[in-house]
C-alpha cells in the first residue's frame, strides 16, 4: 500500500534541514539529504537511529529530501529507489520534492503492511510539526519502531474504568456520580466516549503522554473503533491535555481542543473544578453534534477579535508622536551628529540580536490540512494534527497550562 499526499507551501522559511551520512548495511545512508542542511554530528545521529531501528524490527526506516528527484514526482522517486532494492524488501521511506513541493511515503514487505492510513497521517505530521528537521525526523523514525514494535493485546477490547476517574480528589462523591451521568448520555447519544482524569503526578511522562496510555490501556473508546475524547487534569505541573481517537480525531480539530481548553481554564485556575468539568461536558456535546451534521468546529468558528479601532487609535497617537519628537529633535540633535565610518558605530551595544534559528517547511495535504501546533495555539488550515502514541496508535490532541 502507497499513500500519495500533495503538499503546499505554507510559510516562509529561512533553513531545509535534512541529512546525509549514516549507512545502511547496503553501503547507502538510511537519511538522504540533497541540500546539506544538518550538522555531521546530527547526520551521524539519525542514521545511527534508523540503523537500530532496522535491526530491532526488520523494516528500513527512511527519509529522503531531494530538490527535485531529478525531474520526477516524488512517487517515482520513490518507486526507482525501492526497485534498487537499496533497502531491502522491508521499508517505510518518505521522499520530498521540494521544487513541487509534494511528498510521497511508500512502504514495503509484510511487516509494514499493518499501517493504516492514520498511522501514515500520524508519521508525516510528527516530521511537520516538530520544532525543526532534525527533531522531526527523530520522532518519525522512533514512530515506525513504536508502531512496530507495540503489543496490540495490550490495549482492552472493553473499557476498564469509569468515565470519570477523578485521582486527584477534585470532586465529591455527588458530583463525579453527577458528572458520570451526563457524561454517560453524551457519549451514548454522539457515539462517541467523553472522559475525564484527574491525577496527582504524571509519573514521570508529559500530559499528552499520560492521556494517551490512560485511554489506550483502559480502553476507552465507543464502537468498533473505539471514538473519544479524553480531558486529563494533573495537578502537580497544572497541566490539562485533551486526547482524541477514532471519531473523536474528526470531531475535535487543533482549533476545537484550544477551544475546549479555553472554556474550562478560568475556571480551573480559579479552583472551581466541577463548574470546569460541567462545562468541558457541554462543550463537548456541542462540538460532538456540530460534527456530527457535517461541521467539525474549525478555523472558520474561532472567534476573530475585531482590532479596528484599536490599530487606528495607536496609529493617530504613534504618528503625533514620532513627528514631534523628529520637530524637536532637527534643532538640538544634530549639533553633537559626528559622521561615522563604519555601520557597527551606529548600532548601540546589546540592542540587535542576531538569533540562529531553523524554519521547518509547512504542508497541506489534498485530504487534510494538518497544521503545526505552537504555544499561542493553531495557526493555518485547519483540521487534527496526529501522534503516535506508546501503544503505536495515532492520536489526536493537545496540552496546555491552567
Amino acid at each position: 500500500m502507497r499513500k500519495h499526499l500533495s503538499i503546499a507551501l505554507l510559510s516562509v522559511f529561512m533553513a531545509v534541514c535534512l541529512l546525509v551520512g549514516g549507512v545502511h548495511a547496503a553501503g547507502t545512508p538510511y537519511v538522504v539529504d540533497q541540500t546539506g542542511s544538518l550538522t555531521d554530528g546530527q547526520v551521524s545521529d539519525l542514521n545511527s537511529q534508523a540503523a537500530q531501528v532496522d535491526k530491532a524490527t526488520g523494516v528500513a526506516p527512511v527519509f529522503v529530501i531531494s530538490d527535485d528527484c531529478d525531474g520526477q514526482a516524488a512517487s517515482d522517486y520513490a518507486a526507482a529507489l525501492g526497485a534498487k532494492g537499496t533497502y531491502g524488501d522491508q521499508y517505510v521511506m518518505t521522499v520530498i520534492n521540494m521544487d513541487r513541493k509534494t511528498y510521497y511515503i511508500a512502504e514495503a514487505g509484510t511487516l509494514a503492511a499493518g499501517l493504516t492510513d492514520s498511522q501514515y497521517d500520524a508519521l508525516w505530521d510528527q516530521f511537520s510539526n516538530a520544532d525543526s528537521a532534525y527533531a522531526g525526523i527523530q520522532a518519525y523514525i522512533t514512530s515506525i519502531q513504536t508502531i512496530l514494535t507495540a503489543d496490540p493485546g495490550a490495549i482492552p477490547t472493553d473499557r476498564q474504568k469509569q468515565l470519570v476517574q477523578d485521582g486527584a480528589g477534585l470532586l465529591t462523591d455527588s458530583q463525579v456520580q453527577a458528572l458520570i451521568t451526563s457524561l454517560t448520555k453524551i457519549s451514548e447519544a454522539r457515539q462517541c466516549e467523553v472522559a475525564v482524569v484527574t491525577v496527582n503526578s504524571l509519573d514521570g511522562k508529559t500530559a499528552q503522554q499520560y492521556a494517551d496510555d490512560y485511554y489506550d490501556y483502559n480502553g476507552y473508546g465507543y464502537g468498533t473503533d473505539d471514538s473519544g475524547v479524553l480531558l486529563l487534569i494533573a495537578m502537580d505541573t497544572h497541566d490539562m491535555a485533551i486526547t482524541t481517537y477514532g471519531y473523536g480525531i474528526t470531531a475535535f480539530t487543533d482549533y476545537g481542543i484550544q477551544y475546549l481548553q479555553d472554556q474550562i481554564r478560568p475556571d480551573m485556575s480559579a479552583g472551581d473544578y466541577a463548574s470546569a468539568l460541567n462545562v468541558y461536558a457541554q462543550q463537548c456535546d456541542r462540538l460532538l453534534q456540530m460534527a456530527r451534521a457535517g461541521h467539525p468546529y474549525d478555523e472558520t468558528d474561532a472567534p476573530k477579535q475585531d482590532n479596528t479601532m484599536l490599530v487606528l487609535g495607536g496609529s493617530v497617537i504613534g504618528g503625533t508622536l514620532v513627528a514631534l519628537l523628529v520637530m524637536l529633535g532637527l534643532g538640538s540633535g544634530m549639533r553633537t551628529a559626528r559622521r561615522q565610518g563604519m555601520a557597527q558605530n551606529y548600532i548601540r551595544p546589546g540592542s540587535m540580536v542576531m538569533d540562529s534559528h531553523f524554519d521547518i517547511f509547512l504542508y497541506n495535504r489534498v485530504s487534510r490540512t494538518p497544521k503545526p501546533r505552537h504555544d499561542d495555539g493553531p495557526s493555518g488550515g485547519g483540521g487534527s494534527s496526529l501522534h503516535i502514541s506508546s501503544s503505536g496508535r495515532s492520536h489526536g490532541g493537545g496540552s496546555s497550562k491552567f
